[in-house]
């Protein structure tokens, strides 16, 4: 329960791991800052057992992406993650600006394995609602994704969030943007609807959006001062 004072106290928030290291990485010393007597619990797990936890008030707040079924928590969307075609240097889309949806080939797209949102999200992106994709090579992580592309055994799409965090930082990979009906996820913080910490879960959303404008507009600023 919080101590009183919003954003105090223990809050225990839940972050899939496709989101927790590249959004969480610049916000937490801010969080520190600006509510000294608030003590964020982490927790990082799948989608699924996060919203689990959730229900069974064994989380205050939980991270994820959508589009997943939330039934009847309550949905706070933050914003509008943009997914990436990823691909070796020498890949013959390389060579382009922008990508379209259309030139994809799903049994090429390397995924993550079973139980991830990025997954689904992914294969949807490729539009293989309803359907099953090809067999393709599936990793545990992001970080063997990335390796298993750099490896030359296929393509994939990463959200922008990872992009801009500099996941393929040391790598010779290449990231580019879809130029229409672009895939997108979206980041969201899911509450039950009448939990306790109501007012703190809508304090600490607006907190992340905050943070994300910023870092947008800083992220943009420098594109144009190496233009």
């Amino acid at each position: 329960m919080s101590a009183g004072a919003p954003l105090s106290g223990i809050f225990r928030v839940g972050v899939i791991p496709t989101v927790a290291p590249f959004l969480l990485s610049g916000v937490m010393s801010r969080i520190r800052d600006e509510y000294p007597e608030l003590k964020l619990h982490l927790r990082e797990d799948l989608t699924e057992r996060l919203l689990e936890k959730l229900r069974a008030g064994d989380l205050d707040a939980a991270l994820i992406a959508l589009p997943f079924e939330t039934a009847e928590l309550k949905v706070i969307e933050l914003f509008r993650d943009e997914f990436w075609f990823v691909a070796r240097q020498d890949d013959p889309h390389a060579k382009k600006k922008e990508m379209l949806v259309r030139d994809l080939e799903p049994g090429s797209v390397l995924l993550l394995e079973e139980g991830h949102c990025l997954r689904d999200h992914a294969i949807a992106a490729c539009g293989a609602r309803g359907g099953k994709t090809k067999a393709v090579l599936e990793a545990t992580s992001l970080t063997t994704l990335i390796q298993m592309v750099e490896g030359g055994l296929g393509v994939t799409l990463l959200p922008e969030l990872t992009i801009k965090a500099g996941i393929l930082r040391g790598t010779r990979l290449i990231a580019r943007p879809f130029s229409s009906q672009v895939p997108a996820r979206t980041v969201a913080l899911i509450a039950r609807p009448a939990g306790a910490r109501r007012v703190d879960v809508e304090m600490l959303a607006d907190f992340f959006q905050k943070h994300y404008r910023e870092q947008s507009k800083v992220r943009a600023a420098s594109r144009r001062k190496t233009r």
